[in-house]
């Protein structure tokens, strides 16, 4: 056991490349693939409340909601509030759009519980989908 981690968290840690095989985005996906993708990952902890990135954000990275919830919420205008805009749920991802298209986050997506994320830097999803190119067909 590791420290205060709960026992499925350890459980998801030690097989994130089973884990992203049952995700929407990388199932069917070969077995040395889904290895790769698992070998690059950072595993992120992140509390209910906090943000994971801000529209106008460069993006550095895209994440894969292991566990948890996160809202999206779209730049507020003016003195406006930000207005909510959706869930990004288990199994979902984040911030896949601005590695492909370069271009600065568009919406504020925030911790709407405390959740676990798999994170795939710009330089690893460049590394993974550069040498595996029908992997990007999912995204």
């Amino acid at each position: 056991m590791e420290g205060d981690v709960p026992e499925e968290t350890v459980t998801l840690r030690s097989d994130l490349s089973i884990v992203l095989a049952s995700l929407p985005l990388f199932t069917g996906l070969q077995p040395d693939l889904l290895i790769a993708i698992a070998r690059e990952v950072e595993w992120l902890s992140l509390p209910g409340g906090s943000p994971l990135f801000e529209a106008g954000d460069t993006p550095d990275a895209m994440y894969v909601v292991l566990s948890g919830c996160l809202g999206v919420y779209a730049s507020p205008q003016t003195n406006d509030p930000r207005r909510f805009m959706g869930r990004i749920v288990a199994g979902d991802t984040a911030g896949e759009m601005g590695l492909i298209s370069g271009r600065p986050r568009t919406g504020t997506v925030i911790a709407l519980r405390d959740s676990e994320l798999a994170r795939l830097s710009r330089e690893a999803f460049d590394r993974v989908f550069l040498r595996h190119p029908e992997a990007m067909l999912r995204i």
